[in-house]
């Protein structure tokens, strides 16, 4: 699983959003539609694999699947249900920006960025140093020879 902190956070926000922890065993249809609303947080937000995130909640690949399936359907045919998502996704969205505040992945962008270049310069100043050897021998070879 790419990033648990993400996935932690947002199993907290839908279980905070409607008040229930949406991974208990229950076929009541406001815990079903809670599971479906963050299966598609999870797979418009995230790159985690089907699998990972029914395993988060307690459900396979197949489950998920056919959350997302019938989301579509729900959505456009249940106001509610649509309205309900929209805010969700909204205020789900504002609470990402406060998680993965841009500054410090600027900074950790920086700092990639940086690395990277070390790295360069560090591979330009091993290929100088080999030259620089290879010169300090033909010079001794020339002086050996002068001699």
């Amino acid at each position: 699983m790419e990033n648990n902190f993400e996935a932690t956070k947002t199993i907290e926000f839908v279980n905070d959003f409607f008040g229930f922890d949406i991974s208990i065993k229950s076929r009541k249809r406001q815990i079903v539609e809670a599971r479906m609303m963050y299966a598609k947080l999870m797979s418009r937000y995230t790159n985690f694999s089907l699998s990972d995130i029914g395993r988060l909640i307690g459900k396979d690949h197949s489950t998920i699947i056919h959350y997302l399936r019938n989301f579509k359907h729900i959505k456009k045919q249940d106001q509610e249900f649509s309205t309900k998502f929209d805010i969700m996704s909204e205020v789900y969205e504002e609470f990402r920006k406060a998680w993965f505040d841009v500054e410090r992945f600027d900074d950790k962008r920086r700092i990639q960025i940086l690395e990277s270049s070390l790295k360069a310069t560090t591979e330009k100043k091993d290929t100088y140093e080999k030259y620089l050897k290879k010169i300090k021998r033909i010079d001794s070879i020339v002086q050996l020879i002068e001699e």
